[in-house]
């Protein structure tokens, strides 16, 4: 009896001992897992940097386009700033979205070039073409406007929230950018017509998402009541 209750008692010890190491490495690949997280929002910062570099290089090609989109590349790189910053301090909800917003005004300026240049920019290899017949799509363009107009209405919204003056000017822009091409539109401009809306629509998702990056990074779930 007492050799089974020995053997019993190892065998219990080897369980929590196997139990805590289990839970250790469980913690461990956690904790990698976030690390991960971080190094591959560092990356997409990075790729930022240079996709905005090379955006600047596009517009570069009419220096009255440059006047125009300077202010937002530099709204795009401010952006970019403060979410390295953020993601410095450990704030990396707040970081991505940043991030996100970064890559929205990016976005937008490129669209934007290609409705001044009459060109279409491919962002994976630099270069640009002029369009061809599927992108002078009368319905494409009508969708896409269709999409603008549904997200600038938004904008009304997201300028009445706490902290939308920092992004205040994008939604003039964006407004702005979806009256001229919906008039673009109707002088059967279709691929500026197309790209006007684009920017449109980018500027307001970066309005979203500077806000929300506004917002704690956590907030506390909805109450639950019981329904009959």
């Amino acid at each position: 009896m007492t050799k089974y209750i020995r053997i019993l008692t190892i065998a219990l010890l080897a369980g929590c001992l196997v139990s805590l190491l289990t839970l250790r490495a469980d913690r461990e690949d956690g904790k990698r897992a976030r690390l991960t997280k971080e190094q591959e929002l560092a990356r997409e910062l990075d790729k930022l940097d240079k996709r905005l570099q090379r955006v600047r290089e596009y517009a570069a090609l009419s220096s009255k386009l440059v006047k125009e989109v300077e202010p937002l590349l530099a709204d795009a790189a401010r952006l970019q700033q403060q979410a390295r910053s953020s993601l410095a301090s450990g704030q990396t909800y707040v970081a991505e979205r940043l991030k996100s917003a970064s890559r929205n005004v990016a976005e937008a300026v490129e669209h934007l070039a290609n409705a001044r240049l009459n060109l279409k920019w491919d962002d994976d290899d630099g270069r640009s073409e002029n369009p061809n017949r599927d992108d002078d799509s009368e319905k494409d363009a009508a969708r896409e406007l269709e999409r603008a107009y549904f997200r600038t209405a938004q904008l009304d919204f997201f300028a009445r929230q706490k902290g939308a003056g920092g992004a205040s000017e994008w939604v003039t822009l964006g407004r702005r950018l979806y009256q001229e091409g919906r008039a673009v539109f109707d002088k059967k401009e279709y691929f500026k017509a197309r790209q006007l809306a684009k920017a449109s629509s980018e500027l307001s998702s970066a309005v979203e998402k500077y806000l929300q990056s506004q917002l704690p990074e956590e907030l506390p779930p909805p109450p639950k009541v019981n329904r009959p």
